[in-house]
Formats: C-alpha cells, structure tokens, sequence
C-alpha cells in the first residue's frame, strides 16, 4: 500500500505539481527560529492552493493594523515572555476570504506561525483545508458520501465537481480538498487519516472549513484523539455538525 502510494505520487509529478509537496520546508522554519533568537516573531502567509506568498495583505492582530510583505510575511516583535493569552487577528486581501483566529501565545512566542488564505469560493461549494506540524509525516483528508469517497486514491468526482487540490506528503500540509457544489439533500462526512502513523494528532493539526462563502471554523485538534481515523464533520444543507471523534479504520480507506 505504501508503495503504490509513492507511485501515485510520482505519476503526479509529471502531469501536475500540486501532489506532495509542502507550502513550508525546514529553511523556513529555521528561518522563522533565527528571527525569534533575534526577539521578532515571523507570521507567513500562503495561497492554500497554489502556495504562493500571499503580498499586501491586511492584518489586523490584536489592536493594530500591518501589511503582509512581498514575501507574504509580517514580522514583529515577540511578546514579553509573561505574556499567555490568546491575540485576536483577521487577515483581508482583495479576492480571498476573510481569515479571523485567534493567536496562542505563551512563553514569549506565537505557536502557530504559518497560515493558508483561500480564495473565494460560490455559496453552493465548500472547500476544507488540513495543515499540521512536522510529524506525523502524511496526513490524508478524506470526503465521502454515497456517490464518491475523495481522497489520494481517487482525486477527482466530476459529476459532483469535487476534487483534492493539493496533498502533502512530508509534513505541515496543505490537505486541500474543494466541494464545487453542494447537494443540500446529501450528506457528506469528513475524515483526516494518519497514513505515516509515526505519532498520534495532537494541537499542531488544524482543519478549516469554508462553507456559504466563508470560513465556517478553524479547529485545532484536540491531544486525545489516538486512532489513525478520526471523523470531523458532517456537512448536510450547508451546515456543519462538527463531531471531532476517533472512528472506524474502515471510514477512511
């Protein structure tokens, strides 16, 4: 299986180049590192589809208003190290939906660094969108209902308009996987499959989901889910019933 996944991956090299590949590598993370030894903090900012930085941006992080810089970056002092607490921020570019999260802070720095803008969506689609940390390496998002089951096996349902975009192989992400249209009398149930396996989900992993034109949640995972397959959401009508649960192996091959 592990095999005929690399397979799949190298095929996809050749006809398309967003298979496998992360938004982040180990440069800039260790880029991000050197800055805070310097007492600054790097936030990124990346096209979840095509990775590119995303230039201009307005952010708006606590009570003060920056721009994003030609490197999709906005750097800025840490925070004194008492500091623990969570900083609001909303992030705005022409043609990409409004993000708004809240920042974790604690010991002096921001724990969450690297975020994806995407860009706008019709009201009848949805879009989810899975990122993480360095381990585990491969992490799958998988959408299925009684017509199709999405993943890196099978990238495409075009009947339904629904497609991965984009699936990283080598740790942090993005998973990117677009409804184009949403039947509102089907039900369509969302999974993320640890395929590596080499350490359970914890806080770095993140999903986000857009629904009605926006983000409908951005959920960090909780520490305790164990199984490889853990349900998040049914989507039904063009709403989210948000389950966060370890299920069944079965749901996610």
């Amino acid at each position: 299986m592990k095999q005929w996944k690399k397979l799949i991956f190298m095929a996809a090299l050749f006809s398309c180049n967003v298979y496998g590949q992360s938004c982040w590598n180990t440069q800039d993370f260790a880029d991000q590192e050197d800055l805070e030894l310097e007492g600054k903090i790097a936030l990124s900012f990346k096209d979840t589809i095509t990775c590119k930085p995303i230039s201009n941006a307005d952010i708006v992080l606590g009570g003060d208003t920056f721009k994003s810089n030609n490197d999709g970056k906005l750097i800025f002092d840490a925070p004194d190290s008492f500091i623990d607490t969570k900083m609001p921020m909303k992030v705005q570019k022409s043609g990409y939906i409004t993000l708004t999260q809240k920042l974790p802070i604690s010991v002096g720095t921001v724990w969450q660094k690297n975020f994806l803008l995407t860009k706008s969506i019709p009201l009848t689609s949805a879009r989810f969108i899975l990122s993480w940390g360095a381990t585990p390496r491969d992490l799958d998002l998988h959408l299925v209902n009684k017509n199709f089951h999405i993943s890196f096996r099978k990238k495409t349902g075009e009947l339904y308009k629904a497609k991965l975009n984009k699936d990283s192989m080598k740790g942090y992400g993005p998973e990117t996987i677009t409804l184009g249209k949403i039947d509102k009398n089907e039900k369509y149930k969302l999974y993320i499959y640890n395929y590596s396996n080499e350490a359970s989900l914890n806080q770095s992993t993140n999903i986000s989901i857009y629904l009605n034109g926006k983000l409908d949640r951005s959920i960090n995972l909780p520490d305790t889910l164990r199984n490889r397959c853990v349900e998040i959401a049914t989507i039904h009508n063009n709403k989210a019933k948000y389950t966060l649960k370890d299920t069944e192996l079965k749901n996610c091959k």
